[in-house]
């Protein structure tokens, strides 16, 4: 893996450099699995990652984000809607989330969640493995998520984040936007300023003996 190269354009808050996707992979996995993050756990939450940085460049935010979060998410009922609360961002509590919405077949909450690309690719996933639809709601928009793994983002809101198993693919409103991570033979660019944070926090995976 080797230190970014920063490249040269006028605005230093715009300063990017060029990553491929498997660095981009491998730096959110060490850095969680630094962290304390079983290995099944840091390698669902770096594809994640690398999806939302190639959909909407939120990626590597999130994965810094996530960092020295508290762990072990809890799971309530309220009633009769499983309730999901925990200090953990999307990256980690996003597989609960989608994955009981899934299996219950019922409304999950999770009130302290933001709607975010790495939750709608963890929606993704387990969209396409489960072959169901899913509706993702938060205060500020919705996602539909269909059984082949297209996502959508249309109007929408709910107070605080609710999954949502659909019974069947919905119907996508007119006006909806379409997201998804392009394929990456080039790589993507990525902010310098997060991507250098991400780097050192995914080095300290190896400790040299000594």
């Amino acid at each position: 893996m080797t230190v970014p190269e920063v490249s040269e354009v006028d605005d230093p808050a715009r300063t990017a450099v060029r990553r491929a996707a498997r660095e981009v992979r491998e730096v959110a996995f060490r850095a969680l699995v630094a962290t304390g993050v079983s290995g099944g756990e840091a390698a669902a939450a770096a594809e994640a990652v690398l999806w939302a940085e190639g959909a909407d460049g939120s990626g590597i935010a999130a994965l810094l984000a996530e960092l020295g979060r508290p762990r072990l998410p809890s799971f309530l009922d309220r009633d009769g809607e499983p309730v999901v609360v925990s200090g953990d961002g999307p990256l980690l509590l996003g597989p609960h989330v989608v994955d009981l919405a899934v299996a219950l077949g019922r409304p999950v909450s999770a009130p302290r969640l933001a709607l975010t690309a790495v939750l709608e690719s963890f929606a993704r996933t387990a969209a396409v493995h489960s072959g169901v639809a899913l509706r993702l709601t938060s205060e500020d928009r919705c996602s539909l998520v269909t059984s082949g793994g297209r996502v959508f983002r249309v109007d929408g809101r709910a107070a605080g984040l609710l999954a949502v198993r659909l019974p069947a693919d919905p119907e996508i409103p007119a006006g909806s936007t379409e997201i998804g991570c392009p394929a990456l033979p080039d790589g993507l660019r990525v902010a310098a300023g997060p991507w250098a944070a991400a780097y050192a926090a995914s080095r300290r995976f190896l400790v040299p003996e000594g």
